[in-house]
């Protein structure tokens, strides 16, 4: 899996994962399906952490005592940082998850009621891992 940055016009910044193109077809659609079906609205906070060059990414919902991880994301440093800076005065970010089709990024789709994986994020917090 690799981090996704985007800097979408009058949509606020997105944050997302990159499956793989090898994963099992419906593996993408069912990859926390029940975030979007049941707890779309739960007020998400990302905390990133980087470990040996990768990142974990853990999508939290304090109030509803949700929690789900993503580990070893492939990141560019680079991208990253100018994504950081050039988001450091937005109110909401959206994060979400993404496959390859036909060579295009493209938003997944839940499996049962086919709704894009998107889920509003009110904030993130960075984290090192020594």
């Amino acid at each position: 899996m690799k981090l996704v940055l985007k800097l979408p016009k009058e949509k606020p910044p997105f944050i997302g994962i990159l499956l793989a193109e090898t994963d099992n077809r419906s593996y993408p659609e069912r990859l926390n399906e029940d975030l979007i079906n049941e707890h779309k609205y739960a007020g998400y906070r990302l905390v990133l952490e980087f470990e040996n060059k990768r990142l974990n990414l853990g999508l939290l919902a304090d109030d509803s005592g949700i929690a789900r991880y993503y580990k070893g994301l492939e990141f560019e440093g680079h991208e990253l940082a100018g994504w950081i800076y050039m988001t450091r005065q937005a109110k909401q970010f959206n994060f979400g998850h993404v496959r390859l089709e036909r060579g295009r990024e493209t938003i997944v789709k839940t499996w049962g009621k086919k709704i894009n994986f998107v889920l509003p994020v009110k904030d993130y917090l960075i984290n090192t891992i020594l």
